[in-house]
């Protein structure tokens, strides 16, 4: 009997990509007709996981309110449990309350080690819920059990570019995006470090394993390791990994050859949403969903509709009305499109409204919006600035954000 554990880390701030998270969890963020968390949560239950639990912070409710309604029944015969768990409440003797929030991974998990004990799992899954991914956590559970692991990462095999270093908010130096494994054939894992500086990597263009912030612990190893954690000291990269290397554990790699995008930014989140206009996209809804590992959110496991028009294609969710011309988009649930207004490579979330004659390109456009006829969008940087949306610079040209706007009374 599968008595696995799996906890959804949910409480990043998601500072790169407001104003897209300014009222909202980062892992709540629209895309397509799901939302980022779903593509995760939706792996692990699909690979009959029976408790999956969401551990979240910054602007948790539009996250709660998701998980209600998309995921709201237990399975009897599974035993299917998904449920958030929210930072501990410290009662003070003045009748205030406050909370002991997560200060990193491996801090909110040790804040949690009360529910491991009472499920009583073989094993502990431990996965990001802010990433787009169409990982078979099945098969990655098979392969941790095929010898002794104390710990199996979910890699993906990166080619070196120049786009994945950043300049670090802690210390300012140039540093690479991700963690970085050395592993030797059999998938060991003799080396981890967490964002290495640029000085610290190879030529661009060189492979690289790339950990995915997904991981397959056992009980035991795992309960051993949050000993250390402390608020200081509170990440599986920077701390618990490195420390059970040292410590001689057995770390073995699952390399991922599907699709895995880290949206941390608006640039990179855009991106990913574009990816599903290619004619043979990489991130395929509807192949999952005949591998009967559908991404399932509010509304079911249907997958959004393809629609070409002049040899561009747009990927387009239920209850859309579409009276105007779109190239190269993504709307999400009941957009309604006006006569004679031309979209092109635009992202529309649920809810909104384009009145007729307006013209966007390279834009995002919030939640709830009713764009006002005859405007155009993407042309002009200051243009839009006057208009209070948000202007991102990327290699070529920008990208408009425009903010969400309130719900509409019916």
């Amino acid at each position: 009997m599968d008595t696995s554990l799996a906890f959804i880390l949910a409480g990043g701030k998601g500072d790169r990509l407001a104003p897209l998270t300014d009222n909202r969890a980062k892992p709540a963020v629209p895309f397509a007709r799901y939302r980022i968390v779903d593509h995760n949560l939706s792996a692990i239950i699909n690979a009959g996981v029976p408790k999956v639990l969401i551990l979240p912070q910054f602007q948790p409710l539009s996250l709660d309110l998701h998980v209600d309604k998309a995921y709201p029944h237990t399975d009897m015969h599974l035993e299917q449990i998904v449920r958030m768990v929210y930072p501990r409440e410290i009662r003070r003797d003045e009748g205030g309350t406050e909370f002991t929030w997560y200060k990193g991974t491996a801090h909110a998990v040790k804040q949690n080690t009360e529910l491991i004990g009472k499920y009583d799992p073989n094993h502990v899954l431990i996965f990001a819920g802010d990433h787009i991914c169409a990982i078979d956590v099945a098969d990655m559970l098979e392969q941790h059990h095929q010898q002794r692991r104390d710990l199996t990462i979910a890699v993906e095999v990166r080619l070196l570019s120049e786009d994945d270093f950043e300049t670090s908010k802690s210390d300012g130096q140039l540093r690479y995006k991700y963690g970085v494994l050395d592993a030797n054939e059999d998938g060991r894992i003799s080396q981890f470090r967490e964002k290495p500086l640029r000085t610290e990597m190879g030529a661009v263009g060189e492979e690289v394993l790339v950990s995915m912030g997904n991981y397959i612990f056992h009980t035991g190893p795992l309960l051993d390791s949050l000993e250390l954690v402390t608020e200081k000291d509170n990440d599986f990269g920077k701390n618990v990994i490195p420390e059970m290397l040292r410590n001689n554990r057995d770390l073995f790699v699952y390399r991922f050859n599907g699709y895995w995008r880290d949206v941390g930014d608006i640039v990179s989140y855009y991106n990913a949403c574009m990816d599903l206009n290619q004619p043979n996209p990489p991130l395929d809804y509807k192949r999952l969903r005949a591998e009967k590992r559908p991404v399932t959110t509010e509304g079911g496991n249907i997958t959004p509709s393809r629609i070409e028009s002049q040899g561009k294609i747009s990927t387009v969710a239920e209850g859309c009305e579409i009276y105007g011309k779109i190239e190269n988009c993504v709307l999400g649930q009941n957009v309604v499109v006006g006569h004679g207004s031309y979209l092109k490579d635009c992202v529309v979330f649920p809810n909104s409204v384009i009145e007729p004659g307006v013209s966007a390109q390279n834009t995002i456009i919030d939640k709830n919006n009713i764009i006002p006829k005859g405007i155009t969008i993407g042309y002009h940087q200051e243009s839009d600035r006057l208009k209070q949306y948000t202007v991102v610079p990327r290699t070529e040209g920008y990208i408009v954000v425009v903010p969400r706007d309130k719900p509409r009374k019916k």
